[in-house]
């Protein structure tokens, strides 16, 4: 998967490719082969994760016809059986609209039964502070989270999320469920992007049923059904609220769709149970920006697909193609933003203002549908991508996907707090290459202010709003990052006015902040 044979191949027909088309077809054809014996290879092996990743090589250079794919289908179940993958059958069988798992179980009798799977979770974490004294945190990071079998729990990621900070230097997690507490919990296996962790505990607790069988199926979500949301609310154990979903498919903060609900959901639920009229599990609390009406339940059947592989032990790895990407709903065009520098289209002429055509050959016309075509494929896939540069000359070219950091916007960029990486995050190029000093009056204290001209701004960000033109100055106040969060203040300096120009001063300073998601990342 992504070995240097296969960056050799990818090169030279990207290289070669169109100058020698008949030798080309006969290597995709060879290709196409090779990753078909690779199937039935991971097939004979029982390898479930194995033959997925090799049929999505497949889906690259050779488009399979139905026929193909529902023997395709019909063997990943075979396998999911050979690996007690019962998780992943049902996700299966539901994404193929394929009814025919075990329906007779419709979920515990009483939505208060669920507290028996409600875990209280707490982490203890003690830190480097920037002064170098060791602190703990206060309070204590608290979440709850969904028995899934005797010694595992499922909780939101973000729960836990900040015991892997650097200034880190110890930490505990600890779970209270079924009147008992346990300490020293270990972190299994986690996904950040759709922000899953599975915990495991070395104490054995209650579990009478399979905990795929107490998932509803997601996609059959309508507005306005009822819905109940069980969790720890502001760590009051055990609390239940009850609402409707306002929207079964909202977009996420970098790929995929949450759903949205108006049941009140407060800090220390996230990791949750969101617990349909019918008493099946449909979603797993992850909280929400205004947390009276407006909060998010990660859908149950991500749950699902991603369940089996936490078991595993396995990481996500989620793939990326490492840009940025703006979309123009009137045109139904995606053009590329701004390519990342650990992209793995950086040496493949793909350049800002290129319009994404296609990939695997399905035409792309929403951000959406590029990022769930790339997130249902995996680290070291191939895939087939047809661009159109500005001036509408074709770019057909192949690219394996790498690893996609956790928090793509914060860790994909290398110098992350520098001048060059104003752009990506705020939407304005400043020109690193000259900077001009200025001394300023800045809350009685006369300081010395490094300036940079603009060298572009974004449509329809925070600097373009705000009047900021090419050729026009910023001045840079202050810049750090803090808990993956990045704060600016700056100074806006027209290109028509001096400093004297600027009587009050405040009108032109901005604090400005980004948070470690964005949603236009692919």
């Amino acid at each position: 998967t992504g070995d240097p044979a296969d960056d050799r191949f990818v090169h030279h027909i990207n290289l070669k490719g169109p100058e020698y088309p008949e030798t080309t077809q006969r290597l995709m054809e060879n290709y196409a082969k090779k990753q078909r014996w690779l199937i039935g290879r991971y097939i004979e092996n029982n390898d479930f994760f194995g033959a997925r990743f090799y049929f999505n090589n497949l889906f690259a250079v050779s488009y399979p016809d139905d026929t193909e794919k529902q023997r395709f289908y019909e063997e990943l179940l075979y396998l999911t059986h050979q690996n007690n993958l019962d998780a992943m059958e049902k996700y299966l069988r539901l994404s193929h609209g394929d009814k025919s798992y075990n329906t007779d179980f419709t979920g515990l009798n009483e939505v208060n039964n669920y507290n028996e799977l409600l875990a209280e979770i707490y982490v203890d974490r003690t830190y480097e502070a920037r002064n170098k004294l060791t602190r703990r945190d206060d309070p204590l990071s608290m979440g709850s989270g969904i028995l899934v079998d005797p010694y595992h729990v499922l909780t939101a990621y973000h729960v836990i999320e900040h015991v892997f900070y650097e200034n880190t230097l110890s930490y505990n997690i600890s779970i209270t469920l079924q009147d008992r507490t346990v300490n020293n919990v270990s972190i299994v296996a986690w996904d950040s992007l759709t922000d899953l962790v599975l915990l495991k505990t070395n104490e054995s607790f209650t579990m009478e049923y399979p905990f795929y069988r107490l998932l509803g199926d997601s996609n059959t979500l309508k507005q306005g059904f009822e819905v109940y949301c069980l969790g720890h609310h502001e760590g009051l154990t055990g609390t239940l609220t009850k609402g409707i979903v306002s929207s079964p498919s909202r977009k996420a903060p970098e790929v995929g769709q949450w759903i949205q609900v108006d049941a009140a959901v407060a800090p220390g639920a996230s990791g949750g149970m969101l617990i349909g009229k019918d008493n099946l599990i449909y979603g797993l609390l992850v909280a929400g920006v205004v947390y009276e009406d407006i909060n998010f339940a990660i859908p149950s059947n991500i749950i699902l697909s991603e369940i089996d592989k936490l078991m595993a032990g396995k990481n996500a790895r989620r793939p990326w193609l490492g840009v940025k990407l703006k979309e123009n709903e009137k045109k139904r065009e995606v053009r590329i933003g701004y390519v990342f520098p650990a992209s793995p289209l950086r040496d493949l002429n793909v350049r800002m203002e290129d319009i994404l055509v296609s990939i695997n050959g399905t035409r792309i016309d929403t951000i959406e549908k590029a990022q769930n075509i790339i997130n249902s494929l995996e680290t070291g896939n191939l895939v087939s991508l047809f661009f159109l540069k500005p001036d509408k000359t074709p770019l057909a070219l192949y690219a394996i996907l790498s690893r996609r950091p956790d928090y793509a916007l914060y860790s994909g960029i290398w110098t992350s707090n520098e001048i060059s990486s104003f752009f990506p995050y705020f939407g304005v190029a400043l020109d690193n290459t000259k900077v001009t000093k200025r001394n300023l009056k800045v809350n009685d204290m006369k300081i010395d202010v490094p300036f940079y001209k603009v060298l572009k701004v974004e449509n329809e960000t925070f600097f373009y709003n705000m009047g900021v033109k090419i050729g026009d100055s910023i001045g840079i106040l202050f810049n750090v990052y803090e808990n993956l969060t990045r704060y600016i203040r700056v100074v806006h300096l027209p290109q028509d006015k001096s400093i004297k120009d600027l009587k009050n001063l405040s009108d032109y300073i901005y604090n400005v902040k980004k948070d470690k998601y964005d949603e236009n990342i692919l």
